[in-house]
């Protein structure tokens, strides 16, 4: 790390920490003043201190991270007003993709206030002491409770469709006629975007190398490999250094130290019980108020999640945490380092006070059709409500929100879009003419698995080790990556085939794939 993180050290207040460990360490022994710093050393090494002071600057090198800021040099160019919280400016800076995304925003906007005003329902409103009490009293089992007629008339705001059809009118100005048409013979998203080739993907995730041990390869399935990784999982769990946490999980987590892994590799930790006050404060918003929102996803993640068999039983969980992320402001910051507008509705206030416009959930986000896959798969990993929520959130504000948003950002839909086609391109343009040939464009048949990251459509299991990769390289493109390999893997057979139908067919059930080898012989083998 360079030196410009070590001035967030005495932000933080650890520094002092530091100094007055030491200082009582080197008082407590009588030690001649040549070995001060010898005992200084040593007691920085033999105590927590140092384990301190490296997951303070890995975390604040992660913050940095996030909006792109890698070096020195980065950091004092965008140190300055222009740019957000720690130096970053939100504007989205392609200007035909900023205006595609204000036009969808205005879209949601507008979706918010006619279905309130189609449905005379308020978009928030306090519930009576009763409905309180009652609420509280049925918390462990919200979808007992949740139920009535008039759920049924509520719809998502937006669906996967919506979001593919938006993409798919984004158009680069900047391209010929020629190009354009050149573009179109291979992609549906003849953008000319910049994303990484085979060859930089291979150097990015070069640990997914056959040759290492990876934990859910069948290569080293044996005995002795699976007690080498719990050993070292041990180690570094017990070490407590979030860095080494997050990469070990570029090689697949232990089912039993998955979340605490996770929770490492997000900088998260669980003393002091702030996170504990965090999620009464929005179970008591829960209690206390109905929201428009409650309404469209209970409707929804009875239409989805809790018709499905790996994620069914997990219902009354997925509510608490989809109620209380609802009214989680501090899910807004993603707007403070990533170009996103906040979606924003009209309230209606007192007789001779004037309407206003406030974001819209209080977490700033409009939850996509299906929203829930996006929680379901970590259900497996944590049974309680309060330490699966602050790791949801923060796998939220890192990487998820990317994938129903509209951006030029490397981890965004539309990236992880275009990635997708290049890869496969490069990889079995052959395959890619003879589908585009019978009207079955690629993108369109992966783009639903790149959108929810396969929550859904692969085995759970399957869903958390991909998603252990996300964590642990620090990044959404594997996704695409695992998308094109499923192509690659069934080249065969969707060469022998002949319309849209038939393909989809082919590609519907995923169930059976296991995503280690897919993405290692996409990567590493010809």
């Amino acid at each position: 790390m360079d030196d410009h993180y070590l001035h967030h050290v005495e932000d933080i207040g650890l520094a002092c920490h530091i100094k007055r460990n030491l200082k009582a360490a080197v008082l407590a022994t009588s030690v001649k003043n040549k070995d001060i710093k010898k005992v200084a050393l040593e007691t920085f090494k033999s105590t927590e201190l140092e384990v301190h002071v490296k997951n303070a600057l890995y975390k604040e090198y992660m913050k940095l991270k996030l909006i792109g800021i890698q070096n020195s040099s980065d950091f004092l160019l965008r140190n300055n007003e222009a740019f957000g919280d720690y130096g970053c400016f939100i504007k989205e800076p392609v200007d035909f993709i900023e205006e595609v995304q204000t036009k969808w925003s205005t879209r949601l906007r507008q979706a918010i206030n006619r279905m309130s005003a189609q449905f005379g329902v308020p978009l928030s409103k306090q519930r009576t002491g009763p409905e309180q009490e009652y609420v509280l009293s049925q918390w462990g089992s919200l979808s007992q409770m949740l139920t009535g007629g008039d759920v049924k008339e509520f719809r998502p705001l937006f669906t996967a469709k919506d979001i593919f059809e938006i993409l798919c009118t984004i158009r680069n100005p900047n391209l010929t006629e020629k190009a354009m048409v050149d573009l179109e013979r291979w992609k549906m998203l003849p953008l000319n975007i910049t994303v990484k080739s085979l060859q930089d993907l291979k150097i990015q995730f070069e640990q997914l190398d056959p040759k290492l041990v990876q934990l859910d390869s069948a290569a080293y399935s044996s005995e002795t490999a699976e007690d080498e990784v719990l050993l070292q999982t041990s180690k570094v769990i017990k070490k407590g250094l979030y860095a080494a946490a997050r990469f070990l999980c570029r090689y697949g987590c232990p089912t039993g130290n998955r979340f605490e892994l996770w929770r490492m590799a997000f900088c998260i930790d669980f003393s002091g019980g702030k996170h504990v006050l965090h999620f009464e404060k929005l179970k008591q918003m829960v209690i206390k108020y109905k929201f428009l929102f409650d309404s469209i996803l209970l409707q929804d993640l009875k239409n989805t999640v809790a018709n499905d068999d790996n994620y069914f039983v997990f219902e009354d969980l997925l509510y608490q945490i989809l109620f209380t992320f609802l009214r989680d402001t501090e899910i807004q910051e993603i707007g403070s380092y990533a170009p996103v507008d906040l979606p924003m509705a009209r309230t209606k206030r007192k007789v001779g006070i004037s309407d206003r416009e406030v974001v819209y959930p209080p977490s700033g986000v409009i939850p996509i059709h299906g929203f829930s896959y996006y929680i379901a798969p970590l259900c497996f990993t944590q049974a309680n409500p309060i330490p699966l929520y602050v790791v949801f959130s923060a796998m939220y504000k890192r990487y998820l929100f990317h994938l129903h948003t509209i951006s030029s950002h490397p981890n965004s839909l539309l990236s992880l879009c275009c990635l997708f086609e290049d890869v496969l391109q490069q990889k079995n343009p052959t395959l890619v003419l003879h589908l585009k040939s019978i009207k079955a464009e690629p993108l369109k048949l992966a783009y639903k698995w790149i959108l929810y990251a396969f929550s859904g459509y692969l085995d759970p299991d399957q869903v958390l080790l991909l998603w252990d990769r996300i964590v642990g390289f620090d990044s959404l493109e594997i996704v695409p990556i695992l998308a094109a390999a499923v192509f690659h893997f069934r080249a065969t057979s969707l060469l022998h085939i002949s319309s849209l139908a038939e393909a989809e067919g082919v590609l519907g059930n995923l169930h059976t794939l296991k995503v280690l080898p897919l993405m290692q012989h996409m990567l590493f083998l010809d």
